[in-house]
Formats: C-alpha cells, sequence, structure tokens
C-alpha cells in the first residue's frame, strides 16, 4: 500500500470514529433555563445515545398519569415542589429528592410552589417518545 494511501486511510478512519463517538458533557443544571415560553410543560433535551436519553423538565401545574411499557425512568427535583403519584402512593417531592420509577408504573406529578417544578429526567434505553401512555383514571 502506498504512503499517502495509508494516510488518506487514516484520515477517514479517524473521521468515522470522531463523528461516531458520542462526546462527554458538561451542564449546569441550576443555570438552566427554558428556551421558550410554555403553558405548562417545557422539555430540554439534554444527552442521548443507544442506551439512554436525558431531558430538562419544567412544569408550571402537573403532568397527567401515564406509564411507559418498556422504560425505566430517573427523576432528580432541581427546584420546586409537588407531589409525584406513584401507582397508588403519593409523595411529597422537593429539591434534591431522587425518585426511581420503574417500566409499567403509573406516575403523574402535582405542582405546588408558586415556582414551576424543574426536573432531570432519565431514561432507559433510548426514548423516543412513543411509550408514553396517558391513562383515563386521572
Amino acid at each position: 500500500m502506498n504512503h499517502v494511501f495509508q494516510h488518506l486511510l487514516l484520515l477517514a478512519v479517524f473521521a468515522l470514529v470522531t463523528n461516531t463517538v458520542k462526546s462527554q458533557s458538561k451542564l449546569n443544571l441550576l443555570d438552566q433555563k427554558p428556551d421558550t415560553e410554555y403553558e405548562n410543560v417545557h422539555v430540554k433535551p439534554l444527552d442521548k445515545d443507544e442506551h439512554a436519553c436525558t431531558y430538562l423538565i419544567w412544569v408550571k401545574e402537573k403532568v397527567a398519569e401515564h406509564y411507559h411499557a418498556e422504560h425505566t425512568e430517573v427523576v432528580y427535583i432541581i427546584e420546586g415542589e409537588g407531589t409525584m403519584t406513584l401507582n397508588d402512593e403519593t409523595l411529597k417531592v422537593k429539591p434534591g429528592d431522587y425518585i426511581f420509577i420503574p417500566a409499567e408504573t403509573r406516575h403523574s406529578v402535582q405542582v405546588l410552589s408558586d415556582t414551576p417544578m424543574k426536573a432531570l429526567s432519565v431514561q432507559t434505553p433510548f426514548f423516543d417518545g412513543s411509550d408514553r401512555h396517558f391513562t383515563s383514571s386521572k
């Protein structure tokens, strides 16, 4: 193989690898604000790969009861207070609270603070939004 071709091949492989490998990221979640005006819920995608997705979510009033058939969700409350219902149990939630929501768990949120609730949501595996099933019970 000639020397020039070897270098071109090496550069092509390097470009392919650097464009397909997800880089790490760092973000101060306390400084984040919604990108736009919103009525009740605003979702800001942060990062994703084939294994998981992360979002910042702001809620002014409530999130209707729903479940994910195939996804686990982890929620970390950053700002605001309220209640979160998981199946038939209602919990008070506030900044610093971590909530683990296994697949098939019905869940909803009611904001009780004067300011919106801001939470970090991690969905696994990769979540495209189609595995959100609203219930008619609440």
